[in-house]
């Protein structure tokens, strides 16, 4: 059991690092020769960065779906990628309840920072601060916060992620598991900026809501609405705070007795999962790494740690996958035998 634990979570560093290498070398394999041109205009490097992101984490789900299917035989739309026998608009209605949850927040943060600077920031807010609403301004907006991290992301994390991290600590832990590594993708906004740190802890508070979320109606489309409106409100708070920071203050007080009953579902399953000790174990797991990689960093320098550790997680994934590729034929043959 703790060497599945272990394997899981080395399958899912993994499938997140190739799918950013390899999203990353195909996009200036093609489009970035064009795109990132000294000639090219604002509108074209504002595509651009929505293309990569599209390829990195959209090559990151792809790699992650295979690894399912492969070991377990799961489809994309078993793990989520479908409206999972709901309506759309009961779909619609959950992701929009728990954006605005999100929403809140996020607004509150941006707030309580223009009365009391936290700090620097993210370089990529300002920037919308300073754009002009125009059409570049929209597919920058459109392809790097409100349409292609949502859609690709959501995917990736509440589909391939933590259909893996379930199946390997239990529901509750996998959820919260699922929320770190995804928090922990985003280590740009560990430097030190009280801002970034506060930003930070907001992902992995909604992360760990919307991973739940997709556990609860097995599927990704209601994460990714709130992903989206969280997105949305954050940056829309940085042209008028008071505006989005009234309207989803409102949405959530009309809203209230609906995550009120979400977070008491998350809090009854905590309860009731059998494997929820298994978190200690994952967490002891993620220190383990992380704290192996410092000391490598602090020590051997950048590229010879990145390649042991990426090693490392291929060796162990491949010989995982290999081992329940066994038992899962041979389940099959007992049962052909029963038969």
């Amino acid at each position: 059991m703790f060497w599945n634990r272990i394997a899981a979570l080395a399958e899912v560093l993994l499938i997140l690092a190739l799918g950013n290498l390899v999203g990353e070398a195909l996009f200036a394999a093609t489009l970035g020769p064009v795109l990132l041109a000294e000639s090219a205009s604002d509108l074209e490097l504002a595509t651009a960065d929505g293309l990569l992101i599209f390829f990195r984490l959209g090559l990151a789900a792809a790699f992650g779906f295979t690894l399912l299917y492969l070991r377990r035989g799961i489809t994309p739309r078993q793990a989520g990628v479908s409206l999972n026998n709901h309506s759309l608009g009961y779909l619609l209605q959950q992701g929009v309840v728990v954006g605005l949850f999100s929403s809140f927040f996020i607004a509150l943060l941006f707030a309580t920072h223009r009365i009391v600077p936290l700090g620097e920031g993210l370089a990529a807010w300002w920037t919308y601060n300073e754009t002009p609403i125009n059409l570049t301004f929209l597919v920058y907006f459109l392809g790097t916060s409100f349409l292609i991290p949502p859609l690709t992301e959501e995917i990736m994390t509440r589909g391939y992620f933590r259909v893996r991290m379930v199946e390997s600590y239990g529901v509750i832990a996998g959820v919260i598991l699922t929320g770190l590594v995804f928090g922990l993708s985003h280590t740009s906004y560990l430097n030190g900026d009280s801002m970034l740190a506060l930003f930070m802890l907001l992902i992995l508070i909604n992360s760990v809501v919307w991973t739940y979320l997709a556990q609860k109606t097995g599927s990704v489309l209601p994460p990714m609405i709130a992903h989206a409106i969280g997105n949305g409100v954050g940056t829309a708070v940085l042209f008028n705070i008071w505006i989005p920071f009234l309207i989803v203050t409102i949405g959530l007080v009309l809203v209230r007795k609906s995550i009120a009953a979400l977070l008491a579902e998350i809090l009854q399953a905590w309860k009731t999962d059998a494997e929820r000790n298994s978190l200690w174990q994952g967490l002891l797991i993620v220190v383990l790494i992380l704290g192996a990689a410092l000391v490598s960093l602090a020590q051997i320098g950048r590229t010879p740690t990145l390649l042991g550790l990426g090693m490392f997680c291929i060796v162990i994934t491949l010989v995982n996958l290999v081992l329940e590729k066994k038992q899962v034929d041979g389940n099959r043959e007992v049962l052909g035998a029963a038969d």
